[in-house]
């Protein structure tokens, strides 16, 4: 099946990036009956053809919240048939790290409190967040921010570390820092790290996002906009942002 799609072997099964989506998923739809008939027919779950039936729902937010359950469940499947059969073999072919991915996305796409800080433990598991596109990976961060999941921050500065400039936008977007402390949180120890991808002007400009977003939170986030103004200080008299502190102040 893997050959009839134009992938060489196991390593080489990626989840489709945007570019590529329409020709794998229209690829994948060639084989769905053989991948059915080899889950339908075996004594017990096929790794590969489960985590593949299970991609369509993944790569389609629009997908029916049926659909997303039986998604959900054979991903599941797959990552414990690959945990009780030769587990170094799996790993080496890194489909339980995408696996594993996926199931965060549909687990965060499907929200359920209960298990969101399971969910952002997938995605923040090693090789979870590379093994995802872009899309999604901006898609399962924004989803765990905005519902303040447990160990949502950490994820996200790890995505901030691993993505950089790529990412930020989407974890620092304004509606977002306004209503999510983790955002907040995320973004200002990615810029206490002190990362060299951004100019002066782009450290100001975050940082006085996180100032305002901070005080017009509710309950004010006083912690955080305390350390906001701190860099904006040091900003305005190191970098010459004299008169944006002024106007911000006012």
């Amino acid at each position: 099946v893997l050959i009839r799609m134009g992938i060489g072997s196991l390593s080489g099964l990626k989840v489709a990036d945007e570019q590529e989506r329409v020709r794998f998923l229209s690829a994948l739809s060639t084989q769905r009956g053989l991948l059915l008939e080899a889950e339908q027919l075996s004594s017990s779950c096929v790794p590969v053809a489960t985590f593949l039936l299970a991609l369509p729902e993944v790569l389609n937010r629009d997908a029916s919240p049926a659909s997303f359950v039986k998604a959900t469940e054979r991903l599941r499947a797959s990552l414990h048939a690959m945990s009780s059969d030769d587990p170094p073999y799996w790993e080496g072919t890194g489909l339980p790290a995408r696996a594993r991915a996926c199931l965060a996305v549909l687990e965060l796409r499907t929200y359920d409190e209960a298990r969101s800080g399971q969910a952002v433990a997938l995605l923040g598991s090693d090789g979870a967040l590379a093994a995802l596109p872009y899309d999604l990976v901006v898609e399962a961060i924004q989803v765990a921010l905005a519902s303040d999941a447990p160990g949502a921050t950490e994820v996200a500065v790890t995505a901030l570390r691993t993505l950089g400039r790529r990412i930020l936008d989407s974890v620092a977007e304004r509606s977002l820092l306004a209503t999510s402390r983790d955002a907040r949180l995320a973004v200002t120890e990615f810029l206490v790290s002190g990362t060299s991808e951004l100019s002066s002007s782009e450290r100001w400009d975050l940082w006085a996002c996180v100032l305002q977003a901070s005080l017009r939170s509710d309950p004010r986030d006083v912690s955080t906009a305390q350390l906001a103004l701190d860099a904006c200080q040091g900003l305005a008299h190191e970098e010459g942002f004299i008169d944006e502190a002024l106007q911000l102040l006012n």
